[in-house]
């Protein structure tokens, strides 16, 4: 082999070398996340490494952590042991699992619990900002990677201040009959995610995502609803696939936007109070009878209180299906169909009022029931059809 092969070759072993990946594990009970003397290997981990805390211990990623990288982590990484671990953010930029290859993440695999609490920063997980996916509406991020909350084990995520967290594809709260997994969002805290979020598959405990706060949760664009360099390729929030149980509760002055909703064959609890908002694409409710159910939907700058538009479940009323008035869109959620008619018999069509707001829409089991058509006026009083014949509202 020539010299100049003999280099060649060298420089491209070496340049796999410093892209191996490594396997941090954390040694302390507490300490600084970057200090090299917390971790087995006595050096810092970076873009291409994984770190695992597995001793119930803290490690602690300070306010001055700075713009920092990771490949992935594990919180307690053993399913049906007692490992458990937890992470504290108080502020710097965190990029996780941003190279192609890269694993999805889990909080919490062991039966102690595990817990991931930002109490400030940043972290951008999937490549939520990729350049080469802005915009784009059939994209999960770069490896399309979940961040699993309690997937087997124990695990639970938080979020308050100012902290913010943003991820190309899922996140997922106990996606595993095994798990159990709670998230909880507050203060002035922002989460979006690209794809979508799913809590609760399987399993006999309730799974729970509390939204509270000033707090705002977008699912249907990687950057929060309405950034430009974002994408999403579905937007969905899911409940209580495979006979899961969850709830879920939107407080204070929080926000959840999504673009659509799957209700599966568990049991599914939607609670909004206060001046929570929830505001909605399509509501679709699948594969079971969900005779007490609730959806809800409002229009943007709506606010969601106890009792207003609520579409309550009716006995079998199983395919209730929520639109916009003519097909508009709402921000970032697409609004795919009129409301009424043309979608067979289980509907609801929710009119997008011009002149006043959609309120208080209650009562439409009484009189004919849903077998007639109504207009949601400017007060929010749902009338018959023979005393206004404009914007009307179908209910079939």
């Amino acid at each position: 082999m020539s010299p100049l092969l003999r280099t060649i070759a060298a420089c491209c072993l070496l340049a796999q070398v410093s892209q191996a990946q490594s396997y941090f594990t954390w040694t302390k009970q507490s300490g600084d996340f970057y200090t090299a003397s917390n971790w087995d290997l006595n050096r810092l981990p970076g873009i291409n490494d994984v770190v695992i805390v597995n001793n119930a211990g803290t490690a602690t990623i300070a306010s001055n952590a700075g713009e920092r990288a990771l490949s992935s982590f594990e919180l307690g990484e053993l399913e049906d042991s007692t490992d458990s671990g937890h992470i504290v953010m108080e502020g710097g930029f965190l990029r996780i699992g941003e190279s192609q290859g890269d694993s999805k993440i889990h909080i919490g695999e062991g039966t102690v619990l595990s817990t991931f609490v930002m109490n400030g920063g940043t972290i951008y997980f999937d490549g939520p900002d990729d350049s080469a996916l802005a915009g784009s509406r059939g994209s999960a991020g770069v490896n399309e990677s979940e961040w699993e909350i309690g997937e087997h084990g124990y695990g639970r995520f938080e979020m308050h201040g100012d902290a913010v967290f943003r991820a190309g594809d899922d996140l997922k709260i106990s996606e595993n009959a095994a798990g159990h997994g709670s998230f909880l969002i507050d203060g002035q805290a922002r989460l979006s995610v690209g794809s979508g979020i799913a809590v609760s598959k399987g399993g006999s405990d309730f799974q729970e995502m509390t939204i509270g706060g000033n707090a705002a949760v977008d699912a249907g664009n990687s950057m929060g609803a309405g950034h430009p360099d974002g994408h999403t390729d579905e937007g969905y929030l899911t409940l209580a696939i495979n006979g899961g149980n969850a709830r879920v509760m939107v407080q204070d002055q929080g926000t959840l936007n999504f673009r659509v909703l799957s209700s599966r064959e568990g049991v599914s609890e939607f609670t909004i109070k206060d001046q929570g908002q929830v505001i909605a694409g399509a509501l679709d409710h699948t594969e079971a009878k969900h005779v007490h159910d609730k959806v809800v939907v409002a229009e943007i700058g709506a606010t969601l209180a106890d009792q207003q538009l609520v579409v309550a479940a009716f006995v079998e009323f199983i395919h209730d299906v929520a639109h916009l008035f003519w097909a508009e869109e709402l921000g970032l959620f697409d609004v795919d169909h009129r409301s009424g008619f043309g979608h067979g018999l289980h509907q609801v069509g929710l009119t997008r009022q011009k002149s006043g707001k959609l309120n208080d829409v209650g009562n439409i089991c009484s009189g004919f029931g849903f077998f007639r058509t109504v207009n949601v006026r400017d007060h929010g009083d749902a009338v018959g059809v023979f005393d206004r014949l404009q914007d009307l509202q179908a209910l079939v």
